[in-house]
């Protein structure tokens, strides 16, 4: 079995460290908030990078990896998901542009009880980040 020369490391230190590596990239038409800062972030580190596969979510993009397909940026939240086959590195002097932000849309002439509890239990979360 092959191992990737990343496989033993604990993180990355730059994102140009994977400018020579095949990267799964997500959809523009279905995924355009992560494939813009996806796309953003390594023109910021000073690349291109190069796609081999886009996916259009972020489980299918950890998949492709796992298949040996290429290298992913993935929210640090999947490094939770549990699969032998892949590793989750930091990225460690990360851009601001990887930073994806959050709206709260909800229908403000029909919202019941429980939305609105959610949506200020929501707002309460953004202002202790």
């Amino acid at each position: 079995m092959h191992t990737h020369g990343l496989a033993e490391r604990r993180a990355v230190g730059h994102l140009r460290e994977l400018s020579e590596e095949a990267f799964i990239s997500y959809s523009r038409g279905e995924s355009t908030g992560i494939n813009f800062a996806v796309a953003n972030a390594c023109r910021v580190a000073g690349f291109s990078p190069k796609i081999v596969h886009e996916a259009t979510q972020i489980q299918t993009a950890i998949s492709l990896v796992a298949a040996g397909m290429g290298v992913a940026l993935v929210p640090s939240l999947h490094s939770r998901v549990k699969n032998r086959k892949v590793r989750f590195l930091a990225l460690q002097g990360r851009s601001p542009s990887l930073d994806i932000g959050l709206a709260i849309v909800y229908n403000a002439t029909s919202e019941t009880e429980i939305g609105k509890t959610f949506r200020d239990f929501c707002l309460q979360l953004l202002e202790k980040a």
